[in-house]
């Protein structure tokens, strides 16, 4: 087994702090054996969360859950790990912005260079598969809402550990929390760009798709605001796509 060394970040943790409610952010080092890194994360997450001394810290409500997240993680020799484990950093968390100021549903979610799909249900209800959630369905990741603002995935997490059905299931769909943060207001110009960009790729999404992406594109086209480029695209959104769904 290899050693390594996790620092692993909470997020918006609602916390009593001198008597006042606000939300707060920390930084945990863990040291952890595992056989690799995706193992590595996975136990320094668990470890984290049945760690005692959070014990009644958190007053989240169930539908505002905190995050926890690894930030970075390296091997190391087992002369590295201290005898004494290391404290909690805390910090004010100012990090979320609301989610309010998203507007409503559909979405267009863009893997940058990947795939693309249009998203129906609001954050809070979003889902992903074991499987899917490995292999990086979130990474690079933008949301594209109907007026026109383009946000950013920053944080992703299973809102419960995958437990061990789970993950010899690994299609099974389990809830996800996701943070945002606005990063431009693009022109539907540009967002069919991203889009062309993706269709004229020639990648795994495009060969599995159900049309030929030069008809999808000329549709896209046609499109002269978010809504109408949302809607067009949502025509061609296929569930059974492999590694474009949540």
């Amino acid at each position: 087994m290899k050693v390594f060394r996790v620092l692993v970040v909470g997020e918006h943790f609602k916390m009593d702090v001198s008597g006042v409610q606000c939300y707060m952010g920390f930084y945990l080092t863990r040291f952890v054996k595992a056989a690799n890194l995706d193992e590595a994360r996975s136990s320094a997450i668990a470890a984290v969360r049945m760690d005692t001394r959070l014990d009644g810290l958190a007053l989240n409500d169930d539908d505002d859950p905190p995050l926890l997240f690894v930030d970075e993680i390296e091997e190391v020799s087992e002369l590295d790990v201290p005898e004494v484990e290391p404290g909690f950093v805390f910090f004010k968390d100012e990090t979320r912005p609301p989610e309010s100021e998203i507007s409503l549903p559909p979405y267009l979610v863009i893997r940058k260079g990947v795939a693309f799909w249009v998203e129906n249900r609001p954050l809070s209800e979003w889902s992903a598969t074991p499987q899917a959630f490995n292999e990086g369905c979130f990474r690079n990741t933008c949301i594209y809402d109907t007026r026109g603002r383009l946000w950013e995935i920053v944080r992703f997490a299973f809102t419960k550990p995958p437990t061990f059905v789970n993950t010899i299931m690994p299609w099974r769909q389990l809830p996800v929390q996701i943070e945002i943060r606005p990063c431009e207001k693009p022109t539907v110009t540009d967002i069919l760009a991203e889009l062309t960009a993706i269709l004229e790729s020639g990648n795994s999404f495009c060969e599995y798709l159900n049309h030929d992406p030069a008809d999808i594109l000329k549709s896209l086209e046609n499109a002269t605001t978010p809504t109408e480029l949302i809607v067009q695209s949502g025509r061609f959104d296929d569930p059974s796509l492999p590694n474009n769904r949540l």
